[in-house]
């Protein structure tokens, strides 16, 4: 099993994060909302029968948070100042996490960001939050694209009369 967990954000300007445990280390309490996916199931009361029936059931937006410290006190001072740098409020990002052998991403609005301050010899803590109003954690390989834009007809069937006597297929 792959143990490796790393981070790579992605600011809305092509500028990166890299949290891969070498200068920025994740601990065991350091991510929080990548599991979860909540549900909202909408019902009305039947007129003319028992019990209710469904009106929409959709995936609620989801806030997901990273924690991470610095590895080494002797960098505390360069980390804490690329870290105040990279994460600004209101900016969108992707988020890149590579976890237990699979690698996902998410994007969304930073909406909550901590800096540790205080005792300047104790290792520096960051802590942000992503507001993600598409719940889901993607693959790597989806491009989100719709195939058939991209290559015209291609994400259609074929529809042929000639083989089947008269039957489309």
């Amino acid at each position: 099993m792959d143990k490796v967990v790393s981070i790579k954000m992605v600011r809305e300007d092509g500028k990166s994060f890299l949290i891969n445990n070498k200068s920025w280390m994740i601990p065991s309490d350091g991510l929080s909302g990548f599991g979860d996916v909540n549900s909202s199931i909408g019902t009305e009361g039947l007129l003319y029968d028992d019990g209710e029936a469904e009106t929409y059931n959709r995936i609620d937006s989801v806030d997901r948070t990273v924690k991470f410290t610095v590895a080494n006190t002797v960098e505390n001072e360069p980390l804490r100042h690329r870290a105040i740098e990279f994460f600004n409020a209101k900016r969108s990002y992707k988020c890149i996490i590579h976890y237990m052998g699979l690698e996902r991403w998410c994007e969304g609005k930073l909406s909550k960001v901590a800096v540790s301050e205080g005792n300047i010899y104790k290792p520096v803590t960051v802590q942000f939050t992503l507001k993600c109003l598409k719940p889901y954690l993607y693959s790597m390989d989806n491009f989100g694209k719709d195939i058939a834009s991209v290559m015209p007809l291609e994400g259609f069937p074929f529809h042929s009369y000639e083989g089947w006597g008269g039957h489309p297929t």
